[in-house]
């Protein structure tokens, strides 16, 4: 037993050794189809991207946050040693991510740093730890220099498992050229997809111009419906870098209300209103008792939200809908409908709302929002409800 254990561990310490030899064979094969000094070191390259702009990180305004965690997936494989535009990838690749980490707007999400290398590994250098630019920019500081393979799919794989702990929206970075990946990449990045949905978005920043690394990437990234590839130079300018920076961490948000222009059913929300999903005003729902058009003082609260929002906004327009249960003729309901729909007018105008501002209409019981055929249903149907009018 103790002699096919020792063959085992024997056996496996030869492998390893074999591998750790092919990933140096690989990176000192991939510099001698180089000249001389086309390696660069991170001293010969100080200028390796755009000039920073000195200015406070980019501005929200207009904006709100999209995503709720994201992380990085910086590749330092050997083949980010080969020179690009008179730089090493490596080196432009760390300066761009550089600049992107000191342009993301402050809120507050979670972020990672993830990398890989030889023999095939893959590790986080920062978090997953609520995102703070400087702790960032350390991690960051610790890559130093580009060797080994490319094994992405391992960082994907990971990055899922990460993922299963976290909530909310995430967004997926990926700095790399491209190169020595094969179609696990493609996989791993579709189940990963498959398995968290809309929920995540994967992005690629290829460094380089190497056209099988670029087409590879183009399929891990349209693996997601919102994610997308853009070139390093593209992203290397300072209204390039807070364009992208923009479209991965920010949606645009012209009303203010907190969801994205993109979804948002309900344009033009009223300052300071609260908003459902579909970014459209939400206020309580005032009820009645039956055949009663009475408003109840528990539901004082509810006309005094309207009343704030209508105050914070003189231009403001509303329409109150009155509704009833089934029960009783249309002609009735239809009365007692509109009658409902006034008291909550006469309760607003007491507060000081011209009467102009307000319209009132009854429905009757045509639009129920609960069944029927239940006392409880019938409850929820006897109730005015508020709506903008633009």
């Amino acid at each position: 037993m103790q002699n096919k254990c020792l063959k085992f561990f024997v056996i496996l310490v030869l492998s390893f050794v074999f591998f750790c030899s092919a990933c140096l064979a690989r990176e000192i094969n991939d510099g001698s189809k180089k000249d001389p000094g086309q390696i660069a070191s991170a001293n010969q390259l100080p200028d390796c991207c755009f000039e920073e702009v000195k200015s406070p990180r980019l501005s929200t305004e207009g904006y709100k946050k999209k995503v709720n965690n994201f992380v990085v997936i910086f590749d330092p494989s050997a083949s980010m040693s080969e020179i690009f535009n008179g730089k090493t990838k490596f080196e432009l690749a760390k300066c761009l991510l550089e600049r992107m980490n000191n342009r993301i707007p402050d809120f507050k999400m979670l972020g990672a740093l993830r990398t890989f290398g030889c023999p095939v590994y893959t590790s986080l250098l920062y978090g997953f730890a609520e995102y703070n630019p400087k702790d960032f920019d350390i991690a960051l500081s610790t890559l130093k220099s580009a060797d080994g393979v490319s094994p992405l799919d391992f960082a994907l794989r990971e990055t899922s498992k990460d993922f299963d702990k976290l909530t909310g929206k995430s967004a997926i970075i990926i700095f790399t050229d491209g190169k020595d990946m094969d179609e696990d990449v493609v996989t791993e990045a579709r189940k990963l997809v498959r398995k968290f949905r809309d929920r995540v978005c994967i992005y690629g920043i290829l460094i380089g111009s190497d056209e099988k690394g670029k087409e590879l990437l183009e399929r891990i990234v349209t693996a997601s419906n919102c994610g997308f590839l853009i070139m390093a130079d593209e992203v290397n300018s300072p209204q390039g870098m807070d364009d992208f920076v923009r479209s991965v961490f920010l949606c645009a948000d012209a009303d203010k209300d907190g969801v994205c222009d993109s979804v948002d059913e309900c344009p033009d929300t009223p300052k300071g209103a609260k908003v459902d999903a579909r970014g459209c005003w939400s206020v309580g729902v005032v009820l009645f008792d039956f055949d009663k058009y009475n408003i109840k003082s528990k539901y004082y609260p509810i006309l005094n939200e309207v009343w704030e929002i209508m105050k914070q906004n003189p231009g403001l327009k509303i329409k109150i809908e009155g509704h009833t249960d089934i029960i009783g003729t249309e002609r009735y309901n239809k009365k007692l409908s509109i009658r409902r729909a006034n008291s909550g007018k006469a309760y607003l105008v007491r507060k000081g709302v011209k009467p102009q501002r307000i319209v009132t209409i009854g429905y009757g019981y045509s639009r129920p929002r609960a069944p029927s055929d239940t006392e409880e249903g019938r409850a929820m149907n006897r109730r005015i409800e508020f709506k903008p009018v633009r």
